[in-house]
C-alpha cells in the first residue's frame, strides 16, 4: 500500500495535503468495489455488493471514500501531522475524486 497523501509545508506555516490518485483509485476499486462502464452512451458508476451490480450516483464514490478514511484512519499510512479532521476537510478542498476525471473512469473501467 502506498501513501495516500503527501504533506508539504506552506510558506504561511500551514500544511498542504495532496492525495495520491493511484492509491485513491485503488481504494475505490479494490476496497470499495466501485466500477465504471458506459451503457447506451451514458457513463455509469457501479457498486458491486455481494456479487450484485448497482448503478450509483457519482456522489456515492465521494461519500464512501470519506467513510473509508474515517473507518481506517488509524491503519492508513498517513503522516502523523494530519489529523482525521484535516484529512476529511482536505477531501472537500482538493477533491481527490472528480467526475470529469478520465483517469478515474479508466482505472474503474469494467466490461460487463
Amino acid at each position: 500500500m502506498e501513501l495516500i497523501t503527501k504533506v508539504s509545508q506552506k510558506r504561511n506555516g500551514g500544511i498542504d495535503i495532496e492525495f495520491n490518485y493511484t492509491e485513491t483509485f485503488r481504494i475505490l476499486r479494490e476496497e470499495l468495489n466501485f466500477r465504471h462502464t458506459t451503457i447506451e452512451s451514458k457513463r455509469n458508476f457501479i457498486l458491486k455488493d455481494n456479487g450484485v451490480f448497482q448503478i450509483v450516483p457519482f456522489k456515492d464514490l465521494e461519500i464512501a471514500f470519506r467513510e473509508y478514511l474515517r473507518s481506517n484512519y488509524d491503519s492508513l499510512d498517513i503522516p502523523k501531522s494530519i489529523s482525521l479532521e484535516k484529512l476529511i476537510n482536505a477531501t472537500f478542498i482538493k477533491t481527490p475524486i472528480y467526475f470529469s476525471s478520465n483517469t478515474l473512469r479508466r482505472e474503474l473501467e469494467d466490461d460487463f
